[in-house]
């Protein structure tokens, strides 16, 4: 038995075809891994509290870090409120460099962040 298309449907079953071939299958996000032991230059969007900032590393790679050597109060601590206006004033929307150090249980980047040659977790601490 053989089934036969019109070459319309021929046509409009190939177009299908090549859009599929053609469209782009989105990359897994990438896991801050490969960064450990890497020196890479970033952009601060966001602070999520004193000692974890959101970053972008050109051109669109974007990564939550976690200062090493460095542990800032947590929301109900005291200290909390001083210790992320800190950091905002030190580093938001800065270009910053980040030294790979660990990759935490919730997969955060730890490094160590440099801002203008200072380094974020002595500047926090001290």
């Amino acid at each position: 038995m053989c089934v036969q298309f019109s070459m319309p449907k021929l046509i409009a079953m190939a177009l299908v075809w090549v859009a599929l071939a053609l469209t782009p299958v989105p990359a897994q996000p990438q896991g801050p891994r490969d960064l450990i032991d890497k020196r890479v230059t970033a952009h601060v969007t966001r602070i999520i509290d004193g000692d974890t900032v959101d970053v972008v590393i050109r051109p669109s790679r974007r990564i939550r870090v976690r200062f090493h050597g460095a542990d800032a109060p947590e929301r109900e601590e005291p200290f909390y409120q001083q210790a992320v206006v800190f950091t905002r004033v030190f580093m938001f929307s800065r270009d910053v460099t980040i030294v790979g150090k660990d990759v935490d249980p919730y997969n955060r980047l730890v490094a160590r962040i440099v801002v203008d040659g200072k380094d974020a977790s002595e500047s926090l601490i001290g």
